[in-house]
């Protein structure tokens, strides 16, 4: 996960149990990005399948609602993915 730190502030499941993902705040120009904004929603809902609800974006806050009892099983698939994605993205980053 630390290797996520750079973009993500937090990935948790909130009072209401929606998947949470906190950016960090340079990325909130970004989120403003309508395409941005339906690559998201189309990611959400391909990655969580029928268990997916809907996709909000507040500020740098994306949340993500999910078919209850299914919450902590979708939190997971959340964090594997944004793993995976970061993965693809390594070789475009700059070297710390």
């Amino acid at each position: 996960m630390e290797e996520l730190g750079q973009f993500i502030k937090q990935i948790q499941l909130d009072q209401e149990n929606n998947i949470v993902v906190v950016v960090e705040e340079q990325l909130l120009t970004l989120l403003q990005n309508r395409k941005v904004q339906f690559f998201l929603f189309s990611t959400a809902k391909k990655v969580l399948q029928d268990d997916f609800i809907n996709l909000d974006i507040e500020n740098n806050r994306i949340k993500i609602k999910v078919i209850e009892g299914t919450e902590e099983k979708n939190l997971e698939r959340v964090r594997q993915e944004l793993l995976k994605s970061f993965e693809g993205l390594k070789p475009f980053l700059p070297k710390k």
